[in-house]
């Protein structure tokens, strides 16, 4: 009968050690995302095949500050849609990572819904009118945060955002396209400017992070 092996004396404090480090890292990543999602205005989601009212990206809340990361390919033009109410208030931005190679991107925002009166051009909706909310403008140079990066800023001229009162309750449409069908590359729509995040958003951005500048070069 063959005799036990001696047992390794550090073999029982190696486990509770490894799960120690783990739990440390874990903690130092969930406070460098807090802290990062702190200081950002917009938090970040990537989408991707939303080129049709059909498959248009629904936002559950409009007033929470979110970016919409997207790229759209030469004549695409990328849809979302929410529900709003009468005298809602609806802020809106479009920034282009700042790269020389996109200085001809010049996306357009037009909202399509009821109560809205101007004519939807060239648009695949049937939505009762449409109404140009971000206007081509010069764009201005500004540094975002959370992607430690520059953009170009092609809201209003003087304002951060461009906002629109909701005429009446219903269900609306927000269309991203160039105004070059000849061009592409990415963009970012923001909505809202109420920053509350949840816990499993603290908790993903590292890969938010990862995910945003892989969009950035895209």
């Amino acid at each position: 009968m063959s005799e036990p092996s001696p047992s390794n004396p550090r073999s029982g404090r190696a486990r509770p050690a490894t799960n120690l480090r783990r739990r440390r890292l874990l903690w130092v990543c969930a406070l460098i995302a807090a802290l990062a999602v702190a200081t950002s205005s917009h938090y970040p989601l990537v989408v991707d095949d939303i080129d049709s009212p059909e498959r248009a990206e629904f936002i559950e809340d409009v007033d929470r500050a979110r970016a919409y990361l997207g790229r759209l390919e030469p004549g695409q033009v990328d849809f979302f849609r929410f529900e709003g109410e009468a005298d809602q208030r609806v802020t809106f931005e479009i920034l282009v990572p700042k790269r020389e190679e996109l200085r001809a991107l010049r996306p357009d925002v037009v909202l399509a819904g009821p109560g809205l009166t101007d004519d939807c051009d060239d648009l695949s909706t049937e939505a009762e009118g449409c109404e140009r909310v971000v206007t081509s403008a010069a764009p201005a140079s500004i540094y975002e945060g959370f992607t430690q990066s520059y953009y170009w800023s092609y809201a209003e001229p003087g304002r951060s955002s461009s906002t629109v009162a909701l005429p009446v309750d219903g269900s609306y449409l927000v269309a991203v396209r160039a105004d070059d069908d000849e061009v592409a590359g990415p963009y970012a729509l923001g909505f809202g400017n109420e920053e509350r995040f949840g816990v499993s958003e603290v908790l993903g951005f590292p890969l938010q992070w990862v995910s945003a500048r892989l969009w950035y070069f895209s």
